[in-house]
This record gives C-alpha cells, sequence and structure tokens, in this order.
C-alpha cells in the first residue's frame, strides 16, 4: 500500500484535482473516447472547469478531439510523446479508483465506508484483474447498486466484486477481529467513502 499512497501524494503534487480525474479516466481506458458532458458527470466536476481543462489537454496534445455530430470526443493520445510514461503513472496510481469512487458517491444510499481492498499498484495495472469492494451501508439495496457498479466495472474495463455489509454486522466482526477482515484490512486497500472507525 506504501506504494500506492506514494504514487497518490506524487499525482497530486503533479497534477490537480481536475485534471487527476480527466487523466484517470481518459487514461484507464485509452481505448474509447469519451463525449465531454460524459467526462462532466464521470468526474463530478463543474462543466465549466472540465471544458477548460480539456481544451488545455487537447491544446498539449495529451488528448485527441474528434467531433461526432454535435459532440466532440476525448480520448487518450497514443502518439503524444509523453504517453507511455503518462499511462503508467496514471494505471500504477489511479487504475479504476476515481470512476469507482465517483460510482459509489452516485448510489441512492447512505455509505458509511466503501473500501477498495486487495489491489496493489501492480493490480491496478493489470486490466483483466477484478476488483474488490467492501461496501458498509445501513439502506443500500443489492438490487439497486449492482447495476451502477457493473456499469462502473464496464467504464473501466474491470469485474468488480463486492461485499455489502450492514453496520451492526461490520462494528462486530470489526470488535471480534475477523478473519476475512483482518485480511482485508492488512493487506493494500483504498478509502473511497468515509473512515475506519477506530477500535474501542
Amino acid at each position: 500500500m506504501g506504494m500506492l499512497l506514494h504514487g497518490k501524494s506524487l499525482l497530486r503534487a503533479l497534477f490537480t484535482r481536475t485534471q487527476r480525474r480527466l487523466l484517470g479516466l481518459l487514461f484507464g481506458r485509452p481505448e474509447r473516447s469519451f463525449y465531454a458532458n460524459e467526462l462532466v458527470r464521470l468526474a463530478g466536476i463543474g462543466t465549466g472547469t472540465v471544458q477548460r481543462e480539456l481544451a488545455r489537454l487537447a491544446a498539449t496534445g495529451i488528448v485527441r478531439v474528434q467531433r461526432l455530430g454535435n459532440q466532440k470526443h476525448y480520448q487518450a493520445n497514443p502518439d503524444c510523446p509523453i504517453y507511455p510514461e503518462l499511462r503508467a503513472l496514471v494505471v500504477k496510481t489511479l487504475g479504476g479508483v476515481d470512476p469507482l469512487r465517483s460510482a459509489v458517491h452516485g448510489l441512492d444510499a447512505t455509505i458509511d465506508l466503501a473500501l477498495l481492498h486487495g489491489a496493489d499498484s501492480a493490480a491496478l495495472a493489470s486490466p483483466g484483474t477484478p476488483l474488490d469492494l467492501l461496501v458498509v451501508s445501513p439502506d443500500l439495496h443489492r438490487d439497486r447498486a449492482q447495476p451502477v457498479l457493473d456499469g462502473a466495472g464496464q467504464l473501466i474495463g474491470r469485474r468488480i466484486r463486492w461485499l455489502l455489509l450492514r453496520p451492526d454486522r461490520f462494528q462486530s466482526l470489526w470488535r471480534d477481529d475477523d478473519p476475512r477482515l483482518r485480511d482485508i484490512l492488512a493487506g493494500p486497500h483504498t478509502v473511497l467513502v468515509g473512515q475506519l472507525p477506530a477500535k474501542t
């Protein structure tokens, strides 16, 4: 986890929040293009801010723009001189984290904790590797959440395997030092929503 956290700190030092979100989306799925409103929705940032940043990225050649009908589509530019390095940096540090975080924030429920676990930087860089998610919520309905998480999985090209726990069950497992939960938290993990409670 240390390498992943170090990479995130590096990315924060090099790029603004908007740039990180857009680069994570565009370079996380370089084989596909996104229209501007789609990037606004997925990034969870204001339209004007996203459009200004997309214009900058396009002007520098980091992304390419193609007009399809009335819409501009944006895609990571493989002809950019720093494409391999930028792609590697984004994949190793962000992988599917930002799109998955946006999906979790978009769930119609109270989320006490959402935790991506078992994914070190190598796993995040491996497109075929499933991503494991732990969600703690008092009112999340699996049948409503599944399509949202499936959509996030399609966006980042990963299968999302997720475990849903109610808060009382999570607290019980946490207090009792449950082996499965201990293994989840002992390995590499990234908190997407909320924070781990302090043990009492």
